[in-house]
């Protein structure tokens, strides 16, 4: 495989959704300046805001405050000139405010709930598994098989996932859309991130995977807020770093989105055919 094919064009990235992100975004939705004081980018949804007025909502929050994305990290220091941009890594804990007590507990509640959702979900899941009348073969086994070489075999041979028999809508639309959103985003992102990896053989292929889950998410929407006929091609924006290996990419993201199963319980029984 090339080594133009297992990286990333930072540069190209920058051109074609940074600045087109930053130009489209000209008032901070925080401090509602006009005129964005050294702009950066969150960049899951790619929303635009003042660096200082973000980091701070974000010692509170780590949603996007126009369409609630959970974040973890920031595009930083873009430089339009010289086409760089760095990606900072937020801490992990929330500082929230220590003198003000309603906050401090509002968080906790808002924990709580998040712990209790997590709690349901794990139920649903596993209520989606027992429910049916026998459970799903079990297709393979990783005690001795390398994933990774596992999941390049299937690209190699251009196999198909087949659809599991239990599935689950995905438009946003047509559920809890904020909640849905960041319950999808924390199943699929850990899959994109291993699929590219194993097509590319890139082991950190983070700018990619921010790209394909932000058309991932833009494709649940369109079929809610555009008319027909305006459809926009989501693989050709992928081809030119997946290439041969696209169509089958975006069918078993679809595949695995629209499961029940995590990660590791669709590894084992997703059955494959030839395309």
């Amino acid at each position: 495989m090339s080594s133009s094919s297992s990286s990333y064009n930072h540069q190209d990235f920058i051109n074609k959704h940074i600045i087109p992100s930053i130009t489209k975004n000209k008032t901070c939705s925080i401090c509602l300046n006009h005129n964005i004081s050294n702009p950066c980018l969150i960049p899951i949804c790619l929303h635009a805001y003042c660096t200082a007025c973000i980091l701070k909502w974000s010692d509170f929050k780590r949603v996007c405050p126009l369409c609630k994305a959970k974040f973890s990290s920031l595009f930083v220091e873009i430089d339009v000139e010289s086409l760089s941009y760095r990606t900072l890594h937020l801490s992990k804990d929330v500082k929230g405010s220590s003198s003000n007590v309603g906050g401090g507990l509002r968080f906790r509640r808002m924990g709580l709930m998040a712990h209790r959702r997590a709690i349901r979900i794990a139920g649903q899941e596993l209520h989606a598994v027992n429910r049916r009348t026998r459970p799903l073969p079990r297709q393979r086994s990783f005690e001795q098989t390398d994933i990774l070489q596992w999941r390049a075999s299937i690209y190699e041979q251009n196999l198909r996932a087949v659809p599991c028999p239990s599935r689950r809508p995905l438009e946003l639309g047509s559920i809890g859309r904020n909640n849905h959103k960041e319950r999808l985003l924390q199943r699929i992102e850990p899959w994109i991130h291993r699929e590219v990896h194993a097509i590319l053989g890139d082991p950190n292929p983070a700018v990619l995977v921010h790209l394909v889950t932000s058309l991932f998410f833009s494709s649940l929407e369109e079929g809610t807020s555009r008319p027909s006929g305006e459809k926009i091609n989501y693989l050709e924006r992928l081809h030119p770093f997946l290439s041969e290996r696209t169509i089958t990419f975006w069918h078993e993201l679809r595949c695995f989105a629209e499961s029940t199963l995590n990660m590791e319980t669709y590894d084992t029984v997703v059955e494959y055919v030839k395309w």
